[in-house]
This record gives C-alpha cells, structure tokens and sequence, in this order.
C-alpha cells in the first residue's frame, strides 16, 4: 500500500512536471514572437495568437506549446499584412480575425478575414465581404444564431455607409448597422452582449464618452 501511494505521488508530480515544462514551452516560444499581442483565442488543444507579428499576424500554438507550421504551409506570400486586433473561434473550427490589414496570403480583404481550421482563407466569405471595412476592427462577438457582430473604426463595409457597429452573417454579408443614428465618433475598441436585454455595451476611444449601449436589433 505504501509503495502504491509512493507510485501515485510520483506520476502526479511528474505529470504536475510535464506541465509546467509545457507551460513554459509556450511562453518562451510566444515571447520569441517578440512582437505586440492584442489578442488570445485559447481552444481545448490549440491556442491562436493574434497582434502585429511579422509577415503573419496570427499563429497557432498547439497543446505542446509549439507553434503549429501546418496552420500556415498553405500560405504562399504569408499571413496578414498588419496588425491582427481580434481572433474569435467557432464551432465549426473557423476564425473571425479582425484588424488593420488589407491583405491575407495573396487575396485582398478589408480589415476582416474568416479562416477555415487549417489556416486557409473563406474565399465564399470573402467573396461575400467584397472589399470589407475602409478602417480597422477591433472588436468582434459571435451570435447564438451564428451571426458576426463587428466593431472598430470604420465608416463604409463594402460601399455601404455604416455606424461603428454591424452585424454580419455567418457568412459575412451584411444584416444590420447597430449605429444607424451615428451616436459614436470614436473608434470602439471593445464590446460586450447583454444576450438577455438585447444590448451591447461598447467602449470608445478618441470620443467625448468613453463607453455607450446600444440595442442589438
């Protein structure tokens, strides 16, 4: 019995071990990047990093803590062409990315990009997105129903004259301006849904306030 309870403790260490190496595995690789990080999507076995990093703007961090290749060996001239603000995971394993970037591997896309799990471009959404935001996004909530809603310092989505805050599909074409009254000036830089009252409260810079709610419909 006490060398059973010997065995227990010893695994339970070394599993505690095991761990902490991953642990700081994945600092030492994410402190590598030696870049600004704006944004962390953390999954059950990967993690996707999004900020200005170099020739990508976004990286996949598996379990281990290693930087994933296979989540980039399909790109051809690289990532994003700027900063990434914002990374939202779904369901399906697809990503919502949002920032300051105008260029993803070799296509064209305004502000906003939609990635399938293995790191290639939704070119249907793409194509339904059209030239995207004519600024940056910094904000970005996925719907119960699916839906995208986008925020950040943008004025125009695909020719369109919008607020600071829309709504998308799940496929990006648009549904809604939440701004319709041009209530905020300022870039919104965060969002939160209050699912059960049908509001979203923002926080804004560069504006006379620094916060508003608006109602989601």
């Amino acid at each position: 019995m006490k060398n059973f309870i010997i065995i227990v403790c010893f695994l339970s260490l070394a599993s505690s071990y095991a761990k902490d190496k991953q642990d700081k595995q994945a600092l030492q690789n994410i402190n590598d990047l030696d870049s600004e990080l704006h944004s962390i999507d953390t999954q059950k076995k990967q993690t996707l990093i999004g900020g200005d990093i170099k020739g990508k703007g976004i990286v996949r961090i598996n379990k281990g803590g290693i930087i994933d290749p296979t989540f980039e060996k399909n790109w051809v001239a690289g990532g994003f062409n700027g900063p990434v603000h914002k990374i939202v995971s779904r369901k399906n394993g697809s990503v919502v990315v949002g920032g300051d970037f105008t260029l993803f591997d070799t296509s064209l896309v305004g502000h906003i990009a939609i990635l399938h799990k293995d790191g290639t471009l939704d070119r249907q959404a793409a194509k339904n997105m059209g030239v995207g935001f004519n600024g940056a996004v910094s904000a970005i909530e996925i719907e119960r129903d699916g839906s995208i809603i986008v925020a950040g310092d943008f004025d125009d989505f695909n020719g369109t004259s919008v607020g600071r805050m829309v709504v998308l599909t799940a496929d990006g074409k648009l549904v809604r301006d939440l701004d319709k009254n041009r209530t905020i000036q300022g870039k919104i830089n965060t969002l939160g849904n209050l699912y059960k009252k049908g509001l979203i409260m923002v926080g804004i810079e560069d504006s006379e306030i620094n916060s508003a709610v608006l109602k989601n419909k």
